[in-house]
This record gives C-alpha cells, sequence and structure tokens, in this order.
C-alpha cells in the first residue's frame, strides 16, 4: 500500500549515489581514496538518484551537489542531506556511520515482523 502522505513517484532508471566520492581528492575534500576506502561504500554513504541527476552531479563538491540535486530532490532522504555537509568535512567517517545507523533503524521500522 502507498502512503498517502507521499506524492506518486515514477522512478526510472536509478542509480546509486556516493555522497562522499570514492576518490575524494578529484573535488577538493583535502582526502585521498584511501583515507576513504574503509567507509565509502558503507549504506550511509549511499543514496538513490535519477540517473541523470547522477550525470548531472559528477564528482561535485558536496556544497554543489545539495544546490543542484540533493535540495530539489522529491525524496526527504536527499533533502536532508544538506545537514551532513559540515560533519561530512570535519569527520566524514563518523558522519556516514551516523547516518548508516539512522537508514539501518528506519528500514527495521519498515520492515519489521510481527
Amino acid at each position: 500500500m502507498i502512503r498517502q502522505s507521499q506524492p506518486s513517484i515514477k522512478f526510472e532508471d536509478p542509480t546509486i549515489e556516493h555522497i562522499l566520492p570514492q576518490n575524494p581528492k578529484k573535488v577538493h575534500w583535502e582526502l585521498e581514496a584511501s583515507d576513504v576506502k574503509d567507509f565509502v561504500d558503507n549504506v550511509g554513504n549511499l543514496t538513490i538518484l535519477y540517473s541523470k541527476d547522477n550525470k548531472v552531479l559528477g564528482n561535485s563538491p558536496m556544497k554543489v551537489k545539495i544546490e543542484k540535486v540533493f535540495s530539489k530532490s522529491l525524496f526527504k532522504m536527499n533533502k536532508n542531506l544538506g545537514k551532513l555537509q559540515k560533519g561530512l568535512e570535519d569527520n566524514p567517517e563518523k558522519t556516514i556511520e551516523e547516518r548508516g545507523y539512522e537508514l539501518a533503524k528506519k528500514a527495521n521500522k519498515i520492515w519489521a515482523l510481527k
């Protein structure tokens, strides 16, 4: 059953986007791929985007990702990514781990066995 509070969203050609890029040096994160290799593929660092939006972003800095796509997303989980910018800049591993934990709690509520 579709929740009545959510608009009907036709989601064609979805892709997975790394919020913190796999190779952050390219986007001036002042990190190397080796610095993020242990957590960059964590679920807390991933989100779903339309493929056209993902192509627009490429390896853009977080500020650009927020302005161009995340803040305009129909998905609440993407709109809220702007709140992570400072945490991703100051302590990306901790921020990604915390987001992953929050996503896990939401998933547990949605798919809880009764």
